[in-house]
Parts: structure tokens; C-alpha cells; sequence
């Protein structure tokens, strides 16, 4: 590593500068394993591989898209702007890398930015058009603009090339529920999430928690709130499933 003036830098010095660069990622502060719900296993094997590798692209993508798994449960600004800081890391070590610009699709969603989203989404499409990720994510950029019939295509294109995986039924799933079908939408998320690896249970606890959430929007909080219990039992913190299974007691109660 060289400075400005190009003198090398001493090995302390630079590794000084990745201590630094690591910290304002939170890559240094690993909390034990067994107080981490699935999402923060996700994020501290992440941590782990780039405190091992500090430049490695692929590490910091893992833990950008970890980030927006993260996100997707919290909801909060500041989980995606951490996902942001990763994917700026990967891109100075990779720039324009592909999987990096998958997880920049995420970050811009998350920051309702569908638009943008979209263009990028569309862009990586046109490189791998048989990349069922992608299609998942136009899905997703379509639904966010309105665009329904461009998603139910996306949708369709996942199942097309890919008839028996998780993320087309997933997809298939939301866009059913969109246009007035509850119970198929259910049916599709269960197929899903029979088509799962048990070992990714944050996603298995998210696909539970939308049947709960259609269960509870069409009157049935008494089946949502047990929908809920199983999704918490894989993921414990889990505030989505937290705070859905709070409105389900409350209409339970009111019955």
C-alpha cells in the first residue's frame, strides 16, 4: 500500500487502516454465538470472513445482503445504510461486480428508491437473463412501482426456468394475494416454505409470518397468531413476527 506522494506505507500502518475501516463496519464487534437469532449468524460469519480477508468483495456482499435480510425484518433506514458502507467496500475492491449490484437492487428497494432499482434490476437482467435472483428482484421493483402485470411476467419467468424453486413460489405468493386471492396466496407461501432449507430460518420464519399477515388481514388472528408462535420459535427477535403477533392478540380479544 502506498500513500498519496507514493511512499509505502509500514505493515502497521496499513494494518491500522483496516482495524479502522472493519470498525465503522461493525466487523470487529461479534456478539457470542449463542445469542444471535439467524440474521446475526448471517451477518457475523460475514464479519468473520472479512476480518479474515479484508479485501475481500465477495465477504462484503455477503454481508450487505445479510444486512438487508436484517432490514427486511427491522425495517430501519440505518440497517440498509450499513448494507450501503459493505456494498461501497465491495465495489472499491470489485468495482461493478455483479452479485455486489444484486445486493445494490435490495439496498435501493429499501430505501424506496423502485426506480432506480428497477433500471438496475433491468440492466442485470439483460447480462443473465436465466439468473431467477434477478427475476425475483424485478418482481419486487415492479410490485413497489405498481407495475403488476410486469411483475406476474417476472414472476412467471422464475417458474419457467426454474418450475420447483422456493423464490417462484414466494413471488407467485405475494402477487396472489395482490389480486384478491388469500387462499392461494397461502397455498403458494406453504409451497414455499416446504421448498426451504431448514437451515435458513430466518427466511422459513418470514415466509410464516405472510401467511400470518393475510391470516390476520382476512379475520383469522387466532390462526395467525399460531402461524406467529411457529415463526418465533425459528427466529425469536424477530420484530416483524414481534409486532404482527401484538395486532393478532389485540384482535383476538376483541372477538
Amino acid at each position: 500500500m502506498h500513500d498519496g506522494r507514493g511512499r509505502a506505507v509500514p505493515g502497521e500502518l496499513m494494518r491500522v487502516f483496516w482495524s479502522v475501516m472493519l470498525a465503522a463496519l461493525g466487523c470487529l464487534r461479534i456478539p457470542a454465538q449463542t445469542d444471535q437469532s439467524p440474521v446475526e449468524r448471517r451477518i457475523a460469519t460475514a464479519q468473520k470472513k472479512i476480518q479474515a480477508d479484508s479485501k475481500s468483495w465477495q465477504a462484503y456482499n455477503e454481508l450487505a445482503a445479510a444486512l438487508c435480510r436484517k432490514a427486511r425484518d427491522d425495517s430501519k433506514s440505518a440497517t440498509y445504510d450499513e448494507a450501503q458502507k459493505a456494498l461501497d467496500r465491495s465495489f472499491w475492491f470489485s468495482p461493478g461486480n455483479y452479485e455486489g449490484q444484486k445486493a445494490q437492487v435490495m439496498v435501493l428497494l429499501g430505501e424506496h428508491r423502485a426506480v432506480d432499482a428497477l433500471k438496475l434490476a433491468t440492466e442485470l437482467n439483460s447480462k443473465v437473463h436465466d439468473d431467477i435472483g434477478v427475476w425475483g428482484l424485478l418482481v419486487d421493483c415492479n410490485a413497489a412501482l405498481g407495475n403488476y402485470a410486469e411483475a406476474e411476467y417476472d414472476a412467471q419467468w422464475i417458474l419457467d426456468l426454474r418450475a420447483g424453486s422456493s423464490l417462484g413460489f414466494e413471488k407467485a405468493a405475494g402477487l396472489r394475494f395482490h389480486f384478491g386471492d388469500p387462499e392461494g396466496a397461502i397455498e403458494f407461501y406453504e409451497e414455499a416454505s416446504r421448498r426451504t432449507s431448514a437451515n435458513d430460518a430466518d427466511q422459513r420464519a418470514w415466509l410464516l409470518t405472510q401467511i400470518a399477515s393475510i391470516q390476520l388481514a382476512s379475520g383469522n388472528s387466532k390462526q395467525a397468531e399460531d402461524r406467529l408462535a411457529e415463526a418465533l420459535k425459528l427466529f425469536p427477535d424477530s420484530q416483524l413476527a414481534l409486532g404482527l403477533r401484538e395486532k393478532a392478540r389485540t384482535a383476538e380479544a376483541r372477538r
